[in-house]
């Protein structure tokens, strides 16, 4: 998906339990995990997204089997870095690699010369992005289905570009498609300061009929799901899959006078801090001579010339430290998807207040996470916004303990993950 969404569902019963129809105690579950793409690879956005996933269905106590059925897809280096935790476990396979230490592996070649040969196919057939990545390599299916097999889950969750294989799937248990957001559905912040919605007409092949074949679809965006009801005819369900990034960390308060951005380098990012440091930074250095603003991320690596305090960071270790320096989070998107984007969830997380677009949370619900920060679509009210925030000690301690407000109500274990506990147990009920 390449994207950073995470997006909120209205109207949830946010302290619910896990849910059984008769009212019985959770049943541990076998959970098949199925990843199309090695978002284990994946810093922030979707693989943190699918990190937090693993993480909450491993504390549960559930039987998890992860499976990775293509190392290559999006990608052509044959050496994979393994990022998070949840995919280091025992449980999780990715197909076609061999260990190279606790977080490296390597393809084997011939996945690789398969690899580089379905690139260059996609590349003649002028079809890289974004049908592509929905296409199913040689051999992927077969491996899926036997993995299945053995496992016998009673419930498979298809990640992502894992849903386009859905119809031809065996032995799944009940199956989830958690695409998280439709693709042809996306935000573009114009010249006047307005978030215009922009739909494209179809889902990329493969996408939709996996979509249909699916038992329910994991959407973290009730807007979403409503469009897909009726434009597409579904029969199945929705289920909200929010996100937990992980427990509140109510940081002290910075002395430094710092701004944040933090970001991979993708188009929206790289739109986005385009547009802070060309419109927003200079205004901010008007007023604020000695503020910072620190690039954390590989969008660092897109800034070819130098800006006045600007810090440019790229990778770290330890994004934590990133976030106790600061004093505030940008958020400057004026592209992408729907939805609020992880490094916003990140910063709320951490108890930081922020200054964001609509982009970056969603045009239709900008008032959402107000308590934790400001949304602002013209230069002159976002620079505004994070010299207060820089600059007024009260105010910047309101929207810090605003921050965990917000992360109560949308961002905590019961917020995120209350819909996907309870779907899972009516499915393994239904099968007594």
């Amino acid at each position: 998906m390449q994207s950073d969404d995470v997006m909120m569902k209205e109207n949830m019963d946010l302290g619910a339990a896990p849910y059984s129809d008769n009212g019985a105690p959770p049943r541990r579950i076998r959970i098949a995990i199925v990843l199309a793409r090695p978002y284990q690879t994946f810093q922030g956005g979707d693989g943190a997204y699918l990190d937090a996933v693993a993480r909450h269905l491993s504390n549960g106590g559930h039987d998890i089997c992860g499976l990775t059925s293509s190392a290559m897809r999006g990608r052509l280096r044959p050496v994979v870095t393994l990022i998070y935790s949840n995919f280091l476990r025992p449980g999780w396979k990715l197909r076609g690699t061999l260990s190279m230490g606790s977080r490296r592996v390597l393809v084997s070649p011939l996945l690789m010369l398969q690899a580089v040969y379905d690139f260059l196919k996609a590349l003649r057939d002028k079809r890289l992005a974004p049908s592509w990545l929905w296409q199913p390599e040689i051999g992927e299916v077969p491996w899926l289905n036997a993995q299945l097999r053995k496992f016998r889950p009673d419930v498979t969750i298809f990640c992502f570009e894992a849903v386009a294989m859905i119809p031809r799937m065996r032995h799944t248990g009940a199956s989830l498609a958690m695409i998280g957001f439709l693709p042809n559905r996306g935000y573009d912040l114009n010249a006047g300061g307005e978030a215009t919605v922009h739909l494209e007409e179809s889902l990329p092949p493969g996408l939709q009929e996996g979509l249909q074949a699916a038992d329910a679809v994991g959407l973290n965006n009730v807007n979403d799901h409503a469009w897909w009801q009726v434009n597409q005819n579904a029969h199945n369900s929705a289920v909200f899959v929010g996100m937990c990034p992980k427990p509140f960390i109510p940081l002290a308060d910075s002395d430094e006078e710092i701004a944040l951005f933090v970001g991979n380098k993708t188009e929206p990012n790289i739109a986005g801090l385009s547009w802070f440091l060309e419109k927003v930074w200079p205004r901010i250095l008007a007023q604020r001579p000695r503020a910072r603003l620190r690039v954390v991320g590989r969008v660092a690596e897109w800034v070819k010339e130098s800006h006045p305090g600007v810090e440019l960071v790229g990778k770290v270790d330890d994004i934590s430290e990133e976030y106790r320096r600061a004093k505030l989070v940008v958020v400057s998107l004026v592209n992408g998807s729907a939805g609020v984007k992880t490094k916003l969830i990140e910063a709320v997380a951490h108890g930081r207040p922020f200054v964001a677009t609509s982009v970056a949370i969603e045009p239709e619900h900008r008032g959402c996470l107000s308590e934790g920060g400001y949304v602002e679509d013209e230069p002159v009210g976002f620079a505004q916004s994070v010299v207060t925030l820089l600059t007024d000690e009260t105010v910047r301690q309101k929207k810090q303990i605003g921050a965990k407000v917000v992360y109560d109500a949308l961002f905590s274990p019961a917020a995120a993950y209350s819909d996907l506990d309870r779907w899972m147990q009516q499915q393994t009920f239904k099968k007594r």
